[in-house]
């Protein structure tokens, strides 16, 4: 079926590797994917999210939930819209910004049923109380490495840990090529950046390289993986 991302040619993985580990598919740091957006002369937009799960209590019996964050530009990178609400904003990605999250449309019809998304909605998560500012579309389901399955989303600011560390990578990256830029020129860019940051940040970056590749690469392999998988539980059952 098709895809829910915008012009989903133009959406790459800007991996980042590390020479002396020899990582070629490595996840960045929150210091480094800013540097990357500040640095880049090809990409339109560079989002990032990691893996995240919540205790969600206050809604019947508690519950674990699978969930990421994300900072503000992430979905607008994928070019995916909201269902209802909003997407993040860039004051979310702020420290001490109010806690939001986005839930899943399959989320929310189990826990609201048909009911339009009025603003005032909250969970709690992590004994934290969060208000629920938007709900992404049902066909919102693509296998992306690292947040598969996520059905929950709250700002990526809220890992205030990392949020600070260059040495921590966290982040799985996606970026949008601006129009007419090529694969070949956003591989070029990036080893440009990397070579920068080596030099600006020796401490933490030093053989630091990037890998760029087509997310559809990844999205195929990850629903050859999972068609893989249910082949498997068939045969098993037969």
């Amino acid at each position: 079926k098709p895809l829910p991302l915008t012009e989903p040619h133009r959406l790459v993985i800007p991996w980042e590797t590390l020479r002396v580990r020899n990582i070629n598919e490595g996840l960045v740091s929150y210091p480094n994917l800013g540097e990357w957006a500040k640095r880049s002369r090809v990409f339109d937009a560079i989002g990032g999210a990691h893996a995240e799960s919540y205790a969600l209590t206050g809604q019947g019996l508690p519950e674990r939930v699978s969930g990421a964050r994300a900072n503000a530009a992430f979905f607008r990178t994928l070019g995916v819209r909201q269902a209802q609400g909003r997407l993040f904003v860039p004051d979310d990605d702020e420290r001490g910004a109010p806690d939001v999250v986005m839930v899943t449309a399959g989320f929310w019809e189990r826990h609201f049923g048909d009911a339009r998304l009025e603003g005032t909605e909250t969970l709690i998560l992590n004994g934290e109380t969060y208000t629920i500012v938007g709900v992404l579309p049902p066909e919102f389901d693509v296998p992306l490495p690292y947040v598969t399955g996520a059905e929950l989303w709250t700002p990526a600011a809220r890992d205030f840990v990392s949020f600070e560390h260059r040495e921590w990578p966290r982040l799985f990256p996606v970026a949008r090529l601006r129009p007419g830029a090529t694969l070949a020129d956003a591989r070029a860019d990036m080893e440009r950046v990397a070579r920068e940051m080596e030099t600006d940040f020796p401490d933490t970056n030093t053989g630091h390289g990037s890998n760029v590749v087509p997310l559809m690469r990844q999205v195929a392999a990850g629903v050859s993986h999972q068609l893989m998988v249910f082949l498997g539980a068939v045969a098993l059952v037969l």
